[in-house]
């Protein structure tokens, strides 16, 4: 009895390694199997991220030539502000959809690079390797690529270095008054335009153009516009300016605001030019501070008794930079 027993436990034990060695047979063949699999699907991956990366640059030479193409047509539209807004959006447009697309192509070489140097890695880290490349390609496939925005620039340089007719630099320099204890910002140019009918009589110079500055008297703070009409019959024509009809300023968001001279202001001929002057002061509560802060200007219209002017606003940022700089004094 127990010489059988001792029979049927040695057969156990044989069967035992049996197995295992049958186990141990298909394990290397499955490692070898798929060491085989990964070395081709390795070369395919190659294959396909050249491809890919060839695609990438054709699109972004592309895109450099529309950037191109709409500089050029731009210069042709300096005078006409809401066509350059226009294509400055699709310049901002085109050139974000370049820097992203230039992400991809250099997270494309680099993959490439570090398949290309596989082979000088041991056994152990090739396999780690093997899975981040596989994974990143996987995440380039899919558009999925993390690209922090907050590092691309809306415009390409070239258009960040050049300033717009309305957004120039402004410098911030102010002017003191001891008598009446005033600080202000110096006159700029706020709008200026003639109509087309009358073009040929102002050559060197616009029909209507409007200065502004910001005025600090104590904490009131003062919007001055100085309207000037190139002819002595202005006043005649357009008659006051009155608190009770104020003046609308508008935003490119289609938001606005009322602004309502100190009193009743009559033009004025100015003695060498003869010229006709409309001085208006306008204090700005914060409300309206604010808002002329966190939005681009866009047009100002004047309600005369005769009638209404609206005016484009081409130096969109004007009085929001003399806020800043009367704000820092």
């Amino acid at each position: 009895m127990h010489c059988f027993l001792g029979i049927i436990v040695k057969m156990f034990r044989k069967l035992e390694i049996f197995v295992f060695l049958i186990c141990l047979l298909g394990l290397n063949r499955t490692s070898f199997a798929q060491t085989k699999v990964t070395k081709d699907s390795l070369i395919k991956l190659e294959i396909k991220a050249e491809e890919n990366i060839s695609v990438l640059k054709n699109r972004y030479h592309e895109r450099e030539d529309q950037l191109s193409y709409l500089m050029e047509e731009k210069k042709r539209y300096l005078s006409n502000r809401d066509q350059v807004l226009k294509i400055n959006k699709q310049l901002a447009s085109l050139s974000s959809e370049n820097t992203n697309t230039k992400a991809y192509i250099d997270e494309y070489e680099q993959l490439l690079s570090r398949l290309r140097c596989l082979d000088y890695k041991s056994k152990k880290n090739q396999i780690k390797e093997i899975q981040e490349i596989q994974k990143l390609f996987k995440t380039l496939e899919n558009n999925n690529l993390e690209i922090d925005q907050s590092k691309i620039s809306p415009f390409p340089k070239i258009l960040e270095e050049a300033k717009e007719p309305f957004q120039t630099e402004y410098n911030c320099v102010l002017e003191k008054n001891r008598e009446d204890n005033l600080l202000s910002t110096k006159y700029e140019t706020f709008f200026s335009y003639t109509d087309p009918k009358i073009e040929s009589f102002f050559i060197d110079q616009d029909f209507v153009n409007c200065q502004v500055r910001i005025i600090k008297a104590q904490k009131i703070i003062y919007l001055e516009l100085k309207l000037k009409f190139g002819s002595a019959r202005a006043a005649k024509i357009y008659g006051s300016l009155n608190p009770n009809n104020p003046i609308k300023l508008m935003f490119q968001n289609d938001d606005f605001i009322y602004l309502r001279p100190n009193n009743v202001v009559e033009g004025k001929i100015e003695e060498k030019t003869g010229h006709t002057i409309y001085k208006i002061q306008i204090p700005l509560d914060r409300e309206k501070q604010k808002k002329i802060r966190n939005s681009e200007l866009d047009k100002i219209v004047f309600l005369f008794d005769t009638g209404i002017e609206s005016f484009d606003l081409f130096h969109f940022d004007l009085i929001k930079n003399m806020l800043e700089c009367i704000k820092k004094n």
